[in-house]
């Protein structure tokens, strides 16, 4: 059985180190561990910071096409947690986007769901600090 928790709050806080599964302590770390990514609408990429960066694991990134997920290889090469900082681009752009990803429920949550399932077990498994949607662009302002 799976033992889910919702970490939306803590992704978005500014509190180091705050991002991982009560269970575990970590984010990953046996097979078939999983992180979902989760919005209302289709989007195509996550920056990603960690406070501990994982080690040894390997994961795969899927989306639901309707009926099963689909794994699909990120733009710019793999990323298995292993790096403090990363924005995961997961599709080029926004006419790249799978247009058979669809919406599923995961924990009540009827979303558009990238899932980041553990292939392998993490000897050390990756704690999160800040997980969005976007970059991690505060503000932006342009003269002339």
């Amino acid at each position: 059985s799976c033992s889910y928790a919702d970490l939306t709050a803590a992704c978005s806080s500014e509190t180091a180190g705050d991002v991982f599964h009560p269970q575990t302590g970590v984010l990953l770390k046996n097979i078939g561990d999983a992180v979902y990514f989760g919005l209302s609408r289709k989007f195509r990429n996550a920056n990603v910071i960690l406070s501990t960066a994982g080690a040894g694991g390997a994961v795969t990134y899927s989306y639901f096409d309707g009926v099963n997920w689909k794994a699909f290889a990120l733009v710019g090469g793999a990323f298995n947690f292993d790096a403090i900082s990363k924005n995961l681009i997961f599709w080029s752009d926004l006419n790249s986007i799978p247009a058979d990803w669809q919406k599923c429920t995961v924990n009540g949550g009827s979303m558009f769901w990238v899932r980041v399932e553990a292939g392998s077990a993490f000897t050390s498994g990756p704690v999160g600090s800040r997980i969005t949607s976007q970059s991690d662009l505060r503000e932006l302002s342009v003269g002339r």
